[in-house]
């Protein structure tokens, strides 16, 4: 039996945006002490703030470009050049992912429309509103006309 000869796995073709942000990157940002913002990118390739951002992620979900983020100072966007940079920058994300989800399922459980209208009514008059001074106004509410909806 002979032995096939390796073929590398051949990465999905690239927008020409992508190509261009892809080899900026190669090229100026390899390694954690290179990493660019997406506005110093932006500015240095002439295209928006937001448009990198897409780009970005287009690199890395579909293109399987080794791209994370310094989430410390200084901050921006690298090339990643070991294993060790692609596991920090995952475990980053896993946490954020865990505090979005939290954010997720405390929205998700505020069913009561008294809650709401208080936390809206708080927000048009600039009242800076913690989770407490919320607990507070929901039982004071019967108290507040204007925070029930009264004009009284």
């Amino acid at each position: 039996m002979t032995a096939q000869p390796h073929t590398p796995p051949t990465l999905p073709r690239m927008q020409p945006d992508e190509g261009l942000v892809w080899r900026y990157l190669r090229d100026h940002c390899r390694g954690r002490a290179r990493a660019h913002t997406q506005a110093q990118i932006g500015r240095a390739l002439g295209i928006p703030r937001r448009a990198v951002h897409d780009i970005l992620t287009r690199l890395v979900v579909q293109c399987k470009r080794p791209i994370v983020a310094a989430c410390e100072p200084p901050y921006g966007h690298y090339v990643a050049t070991t294993q060790a940079e692609v596991s920090a920058y995952a475990e980053r994300l896993r946490h954020r992912l865990r505090e979005l989800w939290v954010r997720i399922c405390a929205l998700t459980a505020i069913d009561d429309p008294t809650q709401l209208r208080l936390w809206s009514h708080a927000e048009r008059v600039g009242l800076p509103c913690s989770d407490a001074m919320a607990k507070w106004l929901c039982e004071s509410a019967d108290d507040m006309p204007l925070w029930r909806g009264d004009s009284t």
